[in-house]
């Protein structure tokens, strides 16, 4: 479970993850469209540890890069998906994870 958020960190449970590389804070953005952006990622982050732990033990690799993967491609698909398709963004997001993990797990092999 996401257990917090701070400055291009995220815990979950006793894990410590940084995204510093893909996480920016530019004047584009209001104060209120990142709060929203950091709302939808704390609330899709139970279904990228999902993936992750399913990816994992199909592929055999480990948890946490299954979930490096998956959180990244969650950052990266909140950025991306346009926030007018917003109702369409579970099943982009799934999409995109599934293409990230597997192309991540041949890539390991």
């Amino acid at each position: 479970m996401l257990t917090g958020i701070t400055e291009g960190l995220m815990t979950i449970d006793k894990v410590v993850l940084s995204f510093n590389s893909d996480v920016e804070s530019t004047d584009e953005y209001s104060s209120n469209e990142i709060l929203e952006k950091l709302r939808i990622v704390k609330s899709h982050t139970d279904l990228v540890i999902y993936f992750a732990s399913w990816y994992s033990r199909e592929t055999g690799r480990p948890f946490p890069q299954m979930l490096k993967v998956g959180l990244r491609t969650l950052i990266r698909s909140v950025k991306t998906h346009h926030m007018s398709n917003y109702f369409e963004f579970d099943d982009y997001l799934r999409n995109e994870i599934t293409n990230e993990m597997l192309e991540f797990s041949e890539k390991s092999i």
